[in-house]
């Protein structure tokens, strides 16, 4: 069960957003997700992030109980065709994704987050990665807004890593509940109230329509991972709108073929840096524009 602060923040949470404007208001497959999210704060509440449903949902990684699909992605990412039971099989894949990601690991990110880092831990640091090679989010005191962000497994690779960034997340109230509550203690860092947003380096957690407050420019990067799809094209339009105003570059990561995401050619101003396949998957996508 929430806490009676997280129930009451949560009916905050809910209350801005259904008085915002379009495209921050949940409609559709928002309002579905939310009634899930209901069931998980009510049998879990918010602990152990990680670990629980929640973590699954928001990484791209299947509940232990489907892990069978863990299959063709850990034989397309060079691991073999292991024939062991699920949980074998998602300890191999995630295990092969490390090895990949520690190639990349020239500035040692990885030492710097938990042991064995989990499946989410490790798409994390990769995203961080494929930006650092255009924008050096990891050494220097930049600002990252994340649209969408989960439980914020982002910003907790960014943040342990580099301590001077400053993450920015705008998120729909049921997650970003999860990131407020999870974020803040993972990192061993003050928590900043809801809504509340400043200057210096630090995790801060903001309802979407207040994104529009943001200051013109202030994001380095702004990032949004496997969102955009479950949006209808009006709204990633009008989100790409407010994007070109408030950010110097932009990365998403969707599913499905390159050529056909919403963000491969977002606005004709906008200089492609690149759109590719990312390593860990041969159905996510990722791409990074400079505005």
């Amino acid at each position: 069960m929430l806490t009676q602060e997280q129930q009451g923040l949560l009916a905050q949470m809910r209350a801005d957003n259904q008085a915002s404007p379009v495209p921050f208001r949940t409609i559709g497959h928002w309002d579905k997700i939310g009634t899930i999210f209901d069931g998980w704060f009510n049998e879990f509440g918010i602990g152990d992030v990680i670990n629980q449903p929640y973590n699954y949902h928001f990484a791209g990684l299947p509940h232990p109980v489907e892990r069978q699909v863990m299959h063709h992605w850990l034989k397309w990412m060079g691991g073999g065709d292991v024939k062991d039971d699920a949980d074998i099989v998602a300890r191999e894949a995630t295990r092969v994704l490390h090895g990949k990601i520690a190639e990349l690991d020239t500035l040692g990110v990885l030492s710097s987050v938990i042991s064995n880092p989990t499946w989410g831990i490790l798409t994390a640091t990769e995203i961080l990665y494929s930006i650092q090679a255009h924008v050096p989010i990891l050494t220097e005191p930049l600002t990252l807004v994340d649209l969408g962000a989960g439980w914020g497994r982002v910003g907790y690779v960014l943040r342990s890593f580099n301590k001077d960034a400053r993450y920015i997340v705008y998120d729909l109230p049921e997650s970003l509940l999860i990131s407020l509550s999870c974020l803040p203690a993972m990192l061993n860092e003050t928590a900043n109230p809801y809504n509340y947003l400043s200057d210096n380096p630090g995790a801060y957690f903001l309802a979407a329509h207040k994104l529009l407050e943001l200051p013109d420019k202030s994001a380095d990067i702004f990032i949004n991972v496997a969102s955009f799809q479950e949006m209808p094209p009006a709204y990633v339009d009008a989100y790409f709108d407010i994007i070109d105003s408030k950010a110097k570059a932009f990365y998403g990561m969707q599913v499905g073929a390159v050529e056909r995401l919403p963000y491969c050619c977002p606005k004709d101003c906008w200089i492609r840096l690149f759109a590719r396949r990312t390593i860990w998957s041969n159905i996510y996508y990722e791409a990074m524009f400079k505005l």
